[in-house]
């Protein structure tokens, strides 16, 4: 498992895992289809007029990465010093042939590594309630 520190997110990791297996896959990336894009987009046409326009709109069918990923033990080979796993390793996989899979969650995830995100993730963790139930605690385990 490879999951970025500054990640909040809420899905099946288990289910994750068994379609990394199932699939056979080198690596296996989780892919959001909820996150919206931070900027307005538009569509264009040959003359210039503007067709369609949407402001920080999500767009399901170009899913983001979340940062979190299941991987096989032969992809460290490529994790070399200076590689970032987004920007070198994965493309390298593709190259290679690899078979790495996207594996799609319609849970929007929070990348809390700025104060914007961090607050938009407090809002969030307070108007929602987990998905899961949360395991007891050992002391609540220990007394039943």
């Amino acid at each position: 498992m490879v999951y970025y520190g500054d990640v909040l997110v809420d899905f099946d990791l288990l289910a994750e895992i068994e379609f990394h297996h199932e699939h056979n896959a080198a690596l296996t990336i989780t892919l959001s289809r909820a996150v919206p894009i931070d900027y307005g987009v538009a569509r264009i046409e040959s003359d210039g007029r503007v067709a369609y326009f949407k402001e920080k709109p999500v767009l399901p069918e170009y899913p983001v990465c979340t940062g979190i990923f299941v991987a096989e033990p032969k992809i460290l080979q490529y994790c070399l010093p200076g590689k970032d796993l987004s920007a070198d390793v994965i493309p390298r996989l593709l190259e290679d042939d690899l078979p790495v899979y996207g594996f799609t969650i319609e849970s929007r995830h929070y990348d809390i590594g700025t104060f914007k995100a961090l607050e938009e993730a407090v809002h969030f963790m307070t108007r929602s309630t987990p998905q899961l139930p949360l395991p007891a605690s050992r002391n609540e385990q220990k007394r039943r």
